[in-house]
C-alpha cells in the first residue's frame, strides 16, 4: 500500500472523526515531558510536551476536566504547539479506549508488544533507514543498517530536520515520531516517504487502525496498563521511566504485514 496524496488537513480531520463525541475528560495531568488525558470511557492517552519560544495559550488541566473529549482533541490543529500536544493526548485517549481488551489480556501476539526498533530490527538489516526524531538506543539500528537521524534539535551526528527534503527519497524505511503530528510536519513527511516502509512510532503515536490508509506499516504507540501509576509518573516528570509505571510499548501491524 502506498502513501495517499494528502490534502493539508486530511490526516487531522481523520483523527478527529474517530474521537467519540459523547466522551468526556475526567482527568488531565501536565508534566515536564508528557500530557496525560483520561476519559469517562476508559481511554487514557499520552503525548509528548513540545515547547515553544513564545508564551503558550494551552489550557490548564483543571480547565479541561469535564469538557467533551472532542473539544479538547480539536486543539491538535492549533499552531500553539503545547495546545496541539494536549489535543493529541486527547486523541490518544480515544484511540487507546479501543484497546482495553488487549491490556486486560496481557497483550496478545497481534498487536505485538515491545519497542518498535527492536521489533523490526531484522527487517531493517542492510537497508537505508531514516528516523525522524532522536529516540534512545538507536545505535542498534546503526549496527545493522545505514542509519540517518533527522532531528529539530540535532545532537552530534544528527541531521537537521529540513534535510528530510533531500534524504527521505533515498531511504528504504522511514520511522516518523508521533510528535510530527503536533508540529504539523507529518503530511509533508508522508509525501516525501512515498514508496517506502513507513512506521509511526513513540508514545504520541495514535493507534487507530483507520490510519493504515495513509500507508503506515505499523502504528507503534503506548497503552497504559496502570493509570494511577502513569498519572503519578507524568506528574513527577519521569521521561523514559514511564515504561516502568504502566506504559506498554505496542506495535499495531497493518494487515498482512510481516
Amino acid at each position: 500500500m502506498g502513501i495517499v496524496a494528502l490534502q493539508k488537513w486530511l490526516f487531522y480531520d481523520t483523527l478527529l472523526s474517530l474521537v467519540p463525541p459523547q466522551a468526556v475528560v475526567i482527568n488531565c495531568v501536565a508534566g515536564r515531558y508528557w500530557y496525560l488525558v483520561e476519559t469517562n470511557e476508559g481511554g487514557i492517552g499520552l503525548s509528548h510536551v513540545l515547547k515553544q519560544d513564545v508564551p503558550s495559550t494551552v489550557p490548564k488541566p483543571i480547565d479541561i476536566i469535564g469538557r467533551p473529549l472532542l473539544e479538547v482533541a480539536k486543539l491538535v490543529k492549533s499552531w500553539d504547539i503545547p495546545s496541539a500536544a494536549l489535543g493529541l493526548a486527547a486523541i490518544n485517549a480515544a484511540a487507546n479506549a479501543r484497546h482495553k481488551d488487549l491490556i486486560q489480556a496481557g497483550i496478545g501476539s497481534k498487536p505485538r508488544q515491545g519497542c518498535a526498533f527492536d521489533f523490526f530490527l531484522e527487517r531493517l538489516r542492510g537497508k537505508k533507514v531514516a528516523v525522524v526524531g532522536h529516540f534512545p538506543n538507536l545505535e542498534k539500528i546503526a549496527e545493522v543498517a545505514d542509519l540517518v537521524i533527522l532531528e529539530r534539535h540535532p545532537q552530534p551526528g544528527d541531521l537537521p530536520d529540513p534535510a528530510a527534503e533531500y534524504i527521505l527519497e533515498e531511504r528504504d524505511a522511514v520511522f516518523l515520531t508521533g510528535t510530527t503530528i503536533i508540529n504539523k510536519t507529518l503530511p509533508r513527511l508522508l509525501e516525501l516517504s512515498q514508496g517506502k516502509e513507513v512506521f509511526l512510532v513513540g508514545p504520541s503515536a495514535p493507534m487507530f487502525p483507520e490510519l493504515f490508509k495513509f500507508g503506515f506499516a505499523s502504528l507503534s504507540g503506548t497503552l497504559i496498563a496502570d493509570p494511577p501509576a502513569m498519572a503519578t509518573a507524568v506528574a513527577n516528570d519521569l521521561s523514559e521511566e514511564i515504561f516502568h509505571h504502566g506504559g506498554l510499548m505496542v506495535n499495531l501491524l497493518r494487515e498482512n504485514y510481516l
